[in-house]
């Protein structure tokens, strides 16, 4: 009777550790599924069920970096980052019905960095269609290939479907001409992308912070750099876009819902009620409103020969001065001495000068800023310096 005993011991840990993948297995193992290892993420996502109810949850065992293009097509999957960093390189593609999301600590970003030459090329770091959803941490686009036409998207977002980006959203385009570079894109009345940071497209030629048919949400600042027409947000055929940090670019809004559409610069704007704390810039059919900024001087003495007082100006506006007051000491009074008016950089929000004061004593500067719609008026706090 023992020996029967031990024997149905040792045939029911037998069939246990058969289910139990080896330390070998684990070792060479990037993710898993459950109990089963995976030497790599194609190998895994292959064995993604499509379509399923539930989501199928895929367990990072390191950082993976996916280098082939990659489309899931109808499935539900949630990468458990544990700690770990996942990264497509070569874009990804979500489509008819897919559910993609994370868990956990690490990083999943979607990336496309390419050096392919040819003409009429739409490339997108991140394609999203067809009733389906995607959330991730990031997103970089980087066009360095030759040939005309080529456009290129950090997110494209159609056809009712959802991005979440909670991270940054980056762009680089191609020199060449007739290129287009955008950084957010949704197309559609259905579409929706949120990006929780900054969207920053630059280029050469054509440059689109944000283009929308959709609705559109950055809690974070948008800029739109290059040496060609570079446009903040464009918004058409009823899309919305809402910029809840700065807009930074050559044309400010874009609007198209009838020829031949509107331009509106950064003072072109109307208040709402319903809106409050928003400019809003539209056409009547499609909108755009950017968060009204408290602005913020910044400011920095360093003592030498001369006196460097540098600051920053956020958020960052067009064609616009800073005064800077320099008062000296005497007696219990302060007596002003000299007052300069400073250019701000565009895109930094940088500016400075250097001083060499005449006398020896005590010296304390200000930056002033005035109200300059849409933005309120601002100054820095009073820095203090001597001149032995």
């Amino acid at each position: 009777m023992k020996a029967k005993r031990n024997l149905l011991v040792f045939m029911a840990l037998a069939f246990l550790f058969t289910l139990m993948p080896t330390q070998a297995a684990l070792a060479a193992a990037v993710c898993q599924i459950g109990m089963d290892p995976y030497d790599t993420l194609g190998a895994a996502l292959e064995d993604v069920p499509s379509p399923d109810t539930s989501p199928t949850t895929i367990k990072l065992l390191d950082d993976i970096t996916y280098s082939s293009e990659c489309t899931i097509n109808n499935k539900k999957i949630t990468f458990d980052l544990n700690g770990n960093d996942l990264r497509f390189t070569n874009g990804l593609c979500v489509h008819n019905s897919a559910i993609i999301n994370y868990t956990g600590f690490g990083s999943f970003e979607a990336a496309c960095v390419t050096d392919t030459p040819g003409d009429e090329l739409d490339i997108a770091a991140l394609h999203v269609d067809d009733n389906s959803s995607c959330e991730l941490t990031g997103v970089e686009a980087v066009d360095n290939g030759s040939g005309s036409g080529r456009y290129f998207f950090g997110v494209l977002c159609e056809n009712n479907s959802t991005v979440v980006v909670n991270g940054e959203v980056v762009v680089r385009g191609s020199a060449e001409i007739g290129s287009c570079s955008t950084g957010i894109r949704a197309e559609g009345a259905g579409a929706s992308v949120t990006v929780n940071g900054n969207v920053r497209a630059a280029s050469a030629n054509f440059v689109y912070g944000i283009a929308t048919e959709g609705i559109v949400t950055v809690n974070g600042n948008v800029r739109a750099s290059g040496t060609a027409e570079r446009i903040g947000v464009y918004a058409y055929r009823g899309g919305t876009a809402t910029v809840n940090g700065t807009l930074t670019a050559q044309l400010y809004v874009c609007l198209w819902s009838a020829a031949p559409g509107m331009r509106k610069t950064i003072t072109d704007f109307s208040k709402s009620a319903a809106r409050p704390g928003y400019y809003t810039y539209s056409d009547g059919t499609s909108s755009v409103r950017v968060k009204i900024a408290k602005v913020t001087s910044k400011l920095t003495v360093a003592k030498g020969k001369k006196v460097a007082i540098k600051g920053k100006l956020t958020p960052v506006r067009s064609k616009t001065k800073v005064k800077l007051v320099v008062q000296r000491r005497v007696g219990k009074k302060w007596q002003k001495v000299e007052t300069f008016n400073v250019k701000v950089k565009l895109f930094s929000g940088a500016y400075g000068l250097k001083w060499k004061p005449t006398k020896k004593g005590t010296y304390r500067v200000r930056a002033t800023v005035a109200k300059a719609e849409p933005c309120s008026k601002a100054a820095s706090k009073w820095m203090q310096f001597k001149r032995k």
